[in-house]
């Protein structure tokens, strides 16, 4: 049996480490804040390298002479490398593999389930604020991002260590309310509102839109019914609960089949208490004060500012969230400050228009109220924060002339809940990137207001299909549960000839499914668009959740066939058994694993862990065409190469639980 001692730190820093180390001591002090030390990529024959092109331009030398000297002066006995090397401005650094392979084994029998964690968030709290659906509206291919990326960042950061709060801020308050209560009294089918209620819903809210561009009064009517909701008028009140009650059932549906959860779901009307509180605290300090709002240009902007972000809105399902929009949507920007949410697609109101910085469903948050309540006349008084001497070219209204609250009152509001409840370390609000103008007023709001917590807004851009763009406000939208049913049957085509009984399938297809859209998402950079492709979504071959998914089921299999399930127990074990290139390019890729997950935590980007899973199932599928496992030439070689195929499947298998992704175990 195999005994790994007592792990101090996973063995790949400390090489690292080592490496750069190295360098310093050649080149000199100065040389440490200008170096990093790489991966090269394939073919390079390098297991590390370090480029100094960046040191020369400080140095004004030259880059390849620099990198000779360290090849020449440099003795590596003694240290984790066998051979270091010049080429072409780099210094490449090869492996004692002997010593490295038995390094790298014990960070991975020492670690067990808990390989690749480690314990940085000790004694941390981080708060994530992601999904954040509309009350009344469906659950649509908009709030996937959010929703999706929200939730690996929980994961994972869990896996680091931190206590992490999960907080679904559903948008259940606000003047889209009294359009849905309006359109409701005057159309709403029971039966309808029964089967599909939040289908039933958007088809209300949809048709209210469409009659009030010719009979006004309904405008006037849902002021009345929003009016009578915030004043606790009974049948008002009855109505609203019984839509949230039936909204909050249909998302966890959505919520169970994306395997996402949260610790809390308060939502905006839970803080409606503390809002008269918290615009007099903005007044009495002086932060806040009675104004009219900055004169605009015809396009919106504020007279002398540039436009603001997040213009146009997202298409109204947030399906295609982000800087689009039409000219005459563009034209109509208010830049108000807050998140706009007030429908299903964000841009909710008759005439298209938005107040800049609002979020949208795009963004994740589908909260209500915002883009209605932020319009107001040119001459009336609301209570604001100004911002303009920050360079923000827009100020955040709090309150207006009529005492109504806006969204950024709420935000305000739910913020400082958090602080008094939960003391968090930081507060990471994953919205879409087109809401970045509402997050620099709404930062410098709470700054200025003295809350001290540190809060980063985590971006994301858009949702696209291959058939286009979409548009919820005229009931073209593509709701979610559809584009996973959808994934699901196609998935099940590709299991259904196989040698498995039919609850297998079942199970598989839904797994496969569900990994397939998770994983087209979560694979991409988060702050660029993406586009949902079909055939690659569901493939076999490349950068998918079912390559990856049957990459471990391929390492499953081995090792049910080997009969062995802990790699302590294998008797003939021995790492240094394992030098052909494909063994030591695997454990090599094994060993990454940690700084990956470090890596995807510090930049909030679950796409790291997923790319890098793509490139290990890649070099496993390699190892594993030329490597044999089972019918390897001794015993001390099939228990070695056994050992590094348990240890693949762990990683995939643990990398895409951090990603919300789960494994079958065959296929």
């Amino acid at each position: 049996m195999y005994n790994a001692p007592t792990m101090k730190g996973y063995a790949l820093e400390k090489i690292r480490d080592e490496a750069r180390g190295i360098v310093v001591a050649i080149l000199g002090q100065e040389a440490a804040e200008h170096i990093r030390v790489e991966l090269p990529p394939p073919g390079i024959g390098a297991d590390l390298a370090i480029p100094l092109f960046p040191l020369a331009k400080v140095l004004r030398r030259n880059p390849n002479e620099m990198a000779s000297e360290v090849a020449e002066k440099v003795d590596p006995s003694g240290s984790y490398f066998d051979q270091i090397s010049a080429a072409k401005g780099f210094v490449n650094f090869h492996f004692d593999w002997k010593q490295c392979n038995k390094l790298f084994f014990d960070d991975f029998l020492a670690a067990g389930d808990a390989y690749g964690s480690a314990g940085i968030g000790s004694g941390k709290t981080v708060v994530i604020d992601y999904s954040a659906p509309n009350i009344a509206k469906p659950f649509s291919v908009g709030h996937l991002r959010s929703t999706v990326i929200g939730q690996a960042l929980y994961n994972i950061l869990i896996f680091l260590g931190y206590t992490v709060i999960g907080d679904n801020h559903i948008g259940d308050w606000g003047t889209q309310f009294g359009k849905i209560l309006a359109a409701y009294d005057r159309w709403g089918d029971e039966k309808a509102l029964e089967e599909s209620p939040t289908r039933a819903l958007l088809d209300l809210y949809v048709r209210f839109h469409e009659d009030a561009a010719a009979d006004p009064s309904l405008e006037v009517a849902a002021r009345e019914w929003f009016a009578k909701l915030e004043a606790g008028d009974d049948k008002a009140t009855q109505l609203w609960s019984r839509f949230r009650e039936l909204s909050l059932r249909e998302f966890e549906r959505i919520y169970d089949l994306l395997g996402v959860s949260f610790d809390h779901t308060l939502g905006e009307s839970f803080y409606n208490e503390r809002l008269k509180d918290i615009v007099q605290q903005a007044l009495d300090s002086g932060v806040a004060q009675w104004s009219t709002v900055p004169d605009k240009d015809e396009e919106g902007r504020v007279a002398g500012k540039g436009r603001a972000s997040g213009e146009g809105g997202a298409d109204d399902d947030g399906s295609a969230g982000g800087k689009g929009g039409t000219s005459e949507e563009k034209a109509n920007v208010d830049a108000t400050g807050g998140r706009d949410s007030a429908n299903t697609g964000s841009r909710a109101e008759t005439d298209g228009r938005t107040e800049a910085g609002g979020r949208t469903e795009a963004g994740g948050r589908t909260n209500t109220g915002s883009c209605a309540e932020a319009e107001v006349g040119d001459d009336e008084k609301v209570i604001l924060i100004p911002l303009a001497k920050y360079d923000i070219s827009a100020p955040l209204i709090l309150q207006k002339s009529d005492g109504t609250s806006l969204y950024a009152t709420r935000e305000l509001a739910t913020l400082e809940h958090r602080v008094a409840e939960w003391k968090p370390h930081e507060v990471l609000y994953v919205v879409g990137a087109e809401q970045s103008l509402y997050f620099t007023q709404f930062f410098k709001a709470i700054e200025l207001l003295g809350i001290k917590v540190k809060c980063v807004h985590v971006p994301f851009g858009m949702i696209r299909l291959p058939e286009g763009r979409m548009s919820t406000r005229k009931g073209r939208v593509i709701f979610l549960e559809d584009l996973l049913s959808e994934a699901i049957e196609r998935a099940g085509e590709i299991v259904k000839d196989r040698d498995l009984s039919d609850e297998e399938k079942q199970e598989i297809a839904r797994l496969v499914g569900v990994a397939a859209v998770k994983y087209a998402d979560l694979s991409q950079d988060r702050t660029k668009d993406i586009v949902f492709d079909w055939k690659k979504m569901m493939a076999l071959e490349g950068n998918s959740g079912p390559y990856l998914q049957y990459a471990y089921t391929r390492a499953a299999s081995i090792m049910r066939k080997s009969g062995e399930d802990d790699i302590g127990d294998l008797e003939d074990l021995d790492p240094s058994a394992l030098t052909e290139d494909e063994e030591t390019a695997l454990l090599r890729e094994i060993a990454r694993f940690p700084e990956v997950i470090k890596q995807a935590a510090g930049d909030y980007k679950p796409n790291y862990i997923a790319n890098y899973l793509f490139s290990l199932s890649q070099v496993f599928n390699r190892f594993y065409v030329n490597c044999a496992v089972l019918k390897a030439e001794t015993p001390v070689l099939k228990d070695s190469r056994l050992a590094l195929v348990a240890m693949t499947a762990y990683v995939i298998r643990k990398g895409l639980s951090l990603l919300g992704i789960d494994c079958p175990e065959k296929m």
